[in-house]
């Protein structure tokens, strides 16, 4: 019976534990970064090429100011995701966004049919489009890993 009570409790500390460190990394920022956002940013993408091959080559380019709408494009005629930061910008929203557009890279992988249909649905379409709301999905599974993971480096 004490066991049980000490795995329990044990438990709960680890939970506590990890809701905070949670908060840590959430609460980063790219003025916190010891190396520069370039250097960040394509660690985020090598672990993502790393979990997720990608056959076609693309690029990316950083815009140092804060876009209204949106933190990252990517432009599927020429595989370019574009990339907007501040000093202020949270490395957990970074990282969500690297993989968000490395994810839209992936789907464009797709048959060139494929790819019409869905930058067409683009034009009518964009919260609710099948590979927004995949690339979200993508995002938000691994974006906490990918930053843990470079932090800890």
């Amino acid at each position: 019976m004490i066991g049980i009570t000490i795995s329990v409790v044990l438990l709960i500390i680890i939970f506590f534990l990890e809701k905070e460190n949670d908060k840590y990394y959430s609460s980063l920022e790219v003025r916190d970064l010891l190396i520069p956002a370039t250097s960040f940013i394509k660690a985020v993408l090598l672990d993502l090429e790393n979990r997720f091959p990608s056959q076609k080559p693309y690029s990316f380019e950083l815009k140092y100011y804060h876009n209204q709408s949106v933190m990252g494009r990517y432009y599927f005629n020429n595989n370019t995701m574009e990339i907007y930061l501040t000093k202020s910008t949270k490395l957990i929203e970074l990282t969500d966004t690297i993989a968000h557009e490395y994810c839209h890279h992936l789907q464009n992988h797709s048959r060139k049919q494929v790819i019409k249909s869905a930058l067409k649905l683009y034009e009518s379409e964009y919260d609710h489009h099948p590979w927004e709301v995949e690339a979200r999905k993508f995002a938000s599974r691994i974006s906490l890993k990918i930053l843990k993971k470079i932090i800890k480096c």
